[in-house]
């Protein structure tokens, strides 16, 4: 019963072993899960990268990258990565809001900037998912070809399934603040994080109802440092 070991007042933050060659992390048990960690570190065997990460996130050195919204404009972080690559520089923690958002956890994914360029080209210009049209009742579109592209691109991941911690922002309307998502199901979380008032339907959960996370913090900066 590892549930005897979680605190209020004590911060859990777990390295995960993952076998090499592993393409996504395996979930955690549900009795390791239910101490809530604050952070979830995923190393496979023998990759150098991943132990890197870890003594960087240890020792409290972890180079951490907050990507923030802006629509199309959001796609020129594609370039930051790119030259991150070049410079050598590894991300260690990421977090995003909006279109911020899904370029962030595509980097969270393991992705480099040249995968992740293709897949959201080909989901979000080539299907051109905003075209949808409707009745503006509640939006001016309607939200399945949104929703068809994020699992294009994110499948039915779980945050907690990205190989690098991660988390988005979202605008929570009933409480009037934002609402960070650093578990659950990614596309979902991603969908409330772009979900422009006007443009998208609201994402309707029981936290309250969730819109584009730039309405409360567009650059999550201070999200970053508090969960750092």
């Amino acid at each position: 019963m590892v549930e005897r070991y979680r605190s209020d007042w004590i911060r859990i933050d777990l390295a995960i072993r993952q076998e090499a060659g592993t393409e996504l992390p395996k979930m955690l048990h549900p009795e390791v899960a239910a101490l809530a960690p604050s952070m979830s570190i995923h190393v496979r065997d023998g990759n150098k990268r991943d132990e890197h990460r870890l003594a960087r996130l240890v020792s409290g050195r972890a180079r951490c990258l907050v990507l923030g919204g802006g629509g199309a404009r959001g796609l020129a972080h594609i370039g930051v990565i790119a030259a991150f690559e070049e410079a050598g520089l590894a991300v260690d923690f990421l977090g995003g809001t909006s279109m911020g958002a899904i370029v962030a956890a595509s980097l969270a994914m393991d992705l480099d900037a040249g995968a992740i360029r293709s897949r959201l080209a080909d989901a979000f210009i080539g299907q051109n998912p905003l075209n949808d049209y409707t009745l503006p009742y509640h939006a001016l579109t309607r939200v399945s070809k949104v929703d068809a592209a994020l699992r294009m691109s994110f499948g039915d991941l779980w945050i907690e399934e990205l190989w690098l911690p991660y988390f988005c922002v979202s605008s929570n309307l009933t409480t009037g603040g934002a609402m960070v998502h650093g578990n659950g199901d990614l596309a979902t979380a991603l969908r409330a994080s772009i979900a422009i008032p006007g443009l998208l339907p609201p994402v309707m959960s029981s936290d309250g109802v969730l819109v584009d996370g730039g309405m409360m913090n567009n650059l999550p900066a201070d999200v970053m440092a508090d969960l750092g």
